[in-house]
């Protein structure tokens, strides 16, 4: 279609702003125009603009918001709030969530609730209050102020540096100048540079630094610490409820952002770091520790354990051994096995662990507790609403910060009383209490119990004994059982319950609270939160309030019921139903029926029985097995399964999952709340998936920013790949892409080659290639790519994405709260399934469709507004006679064009800033 001078623009569509509602699911929107505002609820927005900006906003996870205007105000509600502006003033009321804000101008306020704030300003000022979550800014200008409450602060500055943003109230930014920046992910960052160096700046409480050298190091912020030991110990520094350790020893890392994790593994081992609300723990020797992070905990073990390493409500597993670990990102996991196992990382509601052994330990983060156990005991460390307890011997210690208490003993007892929200209580004796404040609980026992822990209504509970512990985080849980069994692992309202016994129970408060135990019985009471309860013996039953309740039995039943936000339902016997309320649900069965009420949250039950399953709520599960099987659920979330044996997947729940291999690939893997688009054009995409945000810019800027996470910016050119996972953010880059994968707050990258692929599973993404190929398969939150040649394809189910690409470009299918891309030409397409968006373009625009509580829109090329101001094109010059030239026709040299310089990372400051640039003015 032409546009011709007597045409009127629909100037609302051709001018400045898109906005998209979604509801009960997700909303994206892609703009070839200015801007482009995304408001994601219970999901995931994506939003790539081939223009200048882009905006996303999400809820029940995140959201995003960057404008080239002046103002963008997102309201996220169980969820995250992200926003940047060009302007002067962001506002962002965020509830059980996070909120982001970046501001090019004067002021930020951000006031953050259950969540997170960020603030990121190119002006002087920066004010962030954040409550029970984090904050973040950066300037380009003066000064930098972060003022983190229960979380953390980052601030980067236009100058040499990098900037992490922390999402799940946490931003993340990189700037145009020298470095990389590293994007907090829900109070993470990772950063992967191609010279010599890393640098992780956690935020919302954490930090991580892996050089390429020989030392790392941690920088803690605000109420945290940083110790690198290069001999045999291994040091947790928390941050604001944080910590990263790196070992210079045998091990790998692991870099988790606010409920993510990142593992690469060269050698033997992988670490963990987690950042916001995260912890990153590696030892060379016997023990794990794990520190908490704003309610995070990341432990790795080369000896016999296993840890979990939760981000702000993750975990991270791996495993060289013989087990399965689940990892959820808040609704991601990641899994990377060198050996027989599997390995599911949870962030943000996630869980890292890695084993090398027989073990496994989880670690909760903000909002969660860690417990783990190297012999006797485990340590949970929270931090502002966490507890952080570290035990050499038989105790363990806690250190609280800010709002927190720590209490250190060398005798028989641990005590933690950690204020703003949180507490912790190990007790070496027989019993467990869990006293929750701001919803939280930390309860470890060395005896006949579990504990809880709690962290900003998380728990974590994990035993050395016969059962598997749950982190929750952020209102998750993650169990992973060195028996038959998977875990659960639910995120952000969500619970997980594994039993290797008879029974599970998981109590969440404010999020979740994680009941484990190896005896008989578990009763989950959940209160604004979650709540799980699943029973290996004649019923299931959850209820989860506040976030999500999955069931799998490995009995009779199977049944999903999600709220806020979707609910799948997959049975391999006779019937599904799925009720969703403000959330989603999700119930597999292998038997007849299962039912799960999720509420604003999840929950997420499996058994020890015949199956795995991963079922993720409002988060996400992984389940692996050793055995003959991967299956993925997710659910509202989403499940990642990565087999030794025959399949290799990467995934990443809730959060976000890295995982790379040895091979030819490049994966991204975003989970519920994530979302992650690699161009290889000019254009700069946005993933968010529940409470994410990836952007990857070729061209001059990359701004990521991530929401209820975490945003992660990477660039072959100037810039750097972000990779977010819900807190996490992974990127390699062999060739000359940058892939972003992001995970409810994650993203994954790596590329052997030219491609990236992005899957993402309603916040969630797994890609696994083999050579030249990438595999997924996603359910409810889970995506699948397979490419046999160039292609990426990703298909995702219910808060999944997937991307398949026919020429240049990517292709994101988000469900639930999460959004699909597909482009044959040059742009992107989103679709969204319940609660998602999807976008198809055959031109160069883009389409929505949205399902269940989404909006679908198709656009012919030939659209209105900025779809016709897009595809405007110009074929002939004229003189103005007064030394100027105009072009009018229909081939105009639009931005797309870029790609024909043949050079990738080349500024695009020359773009045109508006559409009315493009075609003759009336």
């Amino acid at each position: 279609m032409v546009i011709c001078s007597g045409d009127k623009i629909d100037e609302k569509k051709a001018g400045d702003i898109t906005n998209l509602s979604d509801r009960h699911g997700a909303q994206d929107v892609e703009e070839a125009g200015d801007i482009t505002n995304l408001s994601d609820r219970h999901g995931a927005q994506d939003v790539e603009e081939a223009g200048d900006i882009t905006n996303l906003s999400d809820r029940h996870g995140a959201q995003d918001v960057e404008e080239a205007g002046d103002i963008t105000n997102l309201s996220d509600r169980h969820g995250a709030q992200d926003v940047e502006e060009a302007g002067d003033i962001t506002n962002l009321s965020d509830r059980h969530g996070a909120q982001d804000v970046e501001e090019a101008g004067d002021i930020t306020n951000l006031s953050d609730r259950h969540g997170a704030q960020d603030v990121e300003e190119a002006g002087d000022i920066t004010n962030l209050s954040d409550r029970h979550g984090a904050q973040d800014v950066e300037e380009a200008g003066d000064i930098t102020n972060l003022s983190d409450r229960h979380g953390a602060q980052d601030v980067e500055e236009d100058g040499d540096i990098t900037n992490l943003s922390d999402r799940h109230g946490a931003q993340d930014v990189e700037e145009d100048g020298d470095i990389t920046n590293l994007s907090d992910r829900h109070g993470a960052q990772d950063v992967e540079e191609d010279g010599d160096i890393t640098n992780l700046s956690d935020r919302h409480g954490a930090q991580d630094v892996e050089e390429d050298g020989d030392i790392t190091n941690l920088s803690d912020r605000h109420g945290a610490q940083d110790v690198e030991k290069a001999g045999d110990i291994t040091n947790l520094s928390d941050r604001h409820g944080a910590q990263d350790v790196e070992e210079d020893g045998d091990i790998t890392n692991l870099s988790d952002r606010h409920g993510a994790q990142d593992v690469e593994e060269d050698g033997d081992i992988t670490n963990l770091s987690d950042r916001h609300g995260a912890q990153d723990v590696e030892e060379a020797g016997d023990i794990t520790n794990l520190s908490d992070r704003h309610g995070a905990q990341d432990v790795e073990e080369d000896g016999d354990i296993t840890n979990l390493s939760d981000r702000h409500g993750a975990q991270d597993v791996e495993e060289d051994g013989d087990i399965t670990n689940l990892s959820d990102r808040h609704g991601a996991q990641d899994v990377e096995e060198d050996g027989d196992i599997t390995n599911l990382s949870d962030r943000h509601g996630a869980q890292d662990v890695e084993e090398d052994g027989d073990i496994t330990n989880l670690s909760d983060r903000h909002g969660a507790q860690d417990v783990e156990e190297a012999g006797d005991i485990t340590n949970l460390s929270d931090r502002h609403g966490a507890q952080d307890v570290e035990e050499a011997g038989d105790i363990t210690n806690l250190s609280d910060r800010h709002g927190a208490q720590d209490v250190e003993k060398a005798g028989d007892i641990t005590n933690l009383s950690d204020r703003h929200g949180a507490q912790d209580v190990e007790e070496d004796g027989d019993i467990t209490n869990l006293s929750d404040r701001h919803g939280a609980q930390d309860v470890e026992e060395d005896g006949d119990i579990t504990n809880l822990s709690d962290r900003h209504g998380a728990q974590d509970v994990e035993e050395d004994g016969d059962i598997t512990n749950l982190s929750d985080r952020h209102g998750a849980q993650d169990v992973e059982e060195d028996g038959d069994i998977t875990n659960l692992s639910d995120r952000h309202g969500a619970q997980d319950v594994e039993e290797a016994g008879d029974i599970t129970n998981l109590s969440d408060r404010h999020g979740a609270q994680d009941v484990e135990e190896a005896g008989d019985i578990t009763n989950l009471s959940d209160r604004h939160g979650a709540q799980d309860v699943e029973e290996a013996g004649d019923i299931t039953n959850l209820s989860d309030r506040h976030g999500a309740q999955d069931v799998e039995e490995d009995g009779d039943i199977t049944n999903l019921s999600d709220r806020h936000g979707a609910q799948d339902v997959e049975e391999d016997g006779d019937i599904t139903n799925l009720s969703d309320r403000h959330g989603a649900q999700d119930v597999e069965e292998a038997g007849d029926i299962t039912n799960l009420s999720d509420r604003h949250g999840a929950q997420d039950v499996e058994e020890a029985g015949d199956i795995t399953n991963l079922s993720d709520r409002h988060g996400a599960q992984d389940v692996e097995e050793a055995g003959d099987i991967t299956n993925l659920s997710d659910r509202h979330g989403a499940q990642d399964v990565e087999e030794a044996g025959d399949i290799t997947n990467l995934s990443d729940r809730h959060g976000a999952q890295d995982v790379e291999e040895d091979g030819d690939i490049t994966n991204l893997s975003d989970r519920h709340g994530a979302q992650d688009v690699e161009e290889d054009g000019d254009i700069t995409n946005l993933s968010d998936r529940h409470g994410a945000q990836d952007v990857e810019e070729a061209g001059d800027i990359t701004n990521l920013s991530d929401r209820h996470g975490a945003q992660d910016v990477e660039e072959a050119g100037d810039i750097t790949n972000l990779s977010d996972r819900h807190g996490a953010e992974d990127v390699e880059e062999d060739g000359d892409i940058t892939n972003l994968s992001d995970r409810h707050g994650a993203q994954d990258v790596e590329e052997a080659g030219d491609i990236t692929n992005l899957s993402d599973r309603h916040g969630a993404q797994d890609v696994e290639e083999a050579g030249d190929i990438t595999n997924l398969s996603d359910r409810h939150g889970a995506q699948d790519v397979e490419e046999a040649g160039d292609i990426t394809n990703l298909s995702d189910r219910h808060g999944a994405q997937d991307v398949e690409e026919d020429g240049d470009i990517t292709n994101l299918s988000d469900r639930h709260g999460a959004q699909d891309v597909e482009e044959d030409g040059d742009i992107t397409n989103l679709s969204d399934r319940h609660g998602a968006q999807d976008v198809e373009e055959a031109g160069d625009i883009t389409n929505l469709s949205d399902r269940h509580g989404a909006q679908d829109v198709e656009k012919d090329e030939g659209a209105v507004g900025v779809v016709l101001a897009w595809k405007v094109a110009v074929r002939d010059t004229l003189d103005e006679g007064d030394g100027s030239k105009r072009q009018v026709g229909h081939h105009a040299p639009i931005k797309s064009e870029k790609r024909d310089e043949g050079v990738r990372g080349k500024k695009n400051s020359d773009k045109e800033k508006t559409n009315s640039s493009i075609y003759p003015k009336v």
